[in-house]
C-alpha cells in the first residue's frame, strides 16, 4: 500500500468525524454529522494534516484544492475498494 494511502486511512480511521463524514462509520445508528463543514473543507483539513504538515513532503498551501482533489479521489477509490472487497468476499462465502 502506498505510503499516503495508509497515512490517509489511519487519518479516517482516527477521526470519528471523518468516518461519518465520508461514509465509513457504519457501525451506528445516529445521524451522521459532519461538523458543519462541506466536503471541500474536509479535504482541505486532510491535506493540511497528510502533505503540507510532512516535513518529507515538498508540498504547500498554494496547492491545496488540486490536493483536496486528489484527497477526494483517493477517499472514493478506498470506499470503492472496500465495497468490492465485501462484495467478492461474500460470494466466495456464500459458494462454500
Amino acid at each position: 500500500m502506498h505510503l499516503y494511502t495508509d497515512h490517509l486511512l489511519t487519518l479516517l480511521e482516527d477521526s470519528e468525524l471523518w468516518k461519518g463524514t465520508f461514509g465509513f462509520k457504519k457501525d451506528t445508528n445516529e445521524p451522521v454529522k459532519n461538523g458543519g463543514k462541506k466536503l471541500v473543507e474536509h479535504y482541505c483539513m486532510i491535506v493540511k494534516c497528510l502533505l503540507v504538515d510532512d516535513p518529507d513532503g515538498g508540498w504547500h498551501m498554494d496547492d491545496i484544492i488540486k490536493l483536496g482533489d486528489v484527497v477526494k479521489n483517493q477517499i472514493i477509490w478506498c470506499a470503492q475498494s472496500t465495497l468490492l472487497f465485501h462484495l467478492v468476499y461474500l460470494l466466495i462465502t456464500t459458494q462454500a
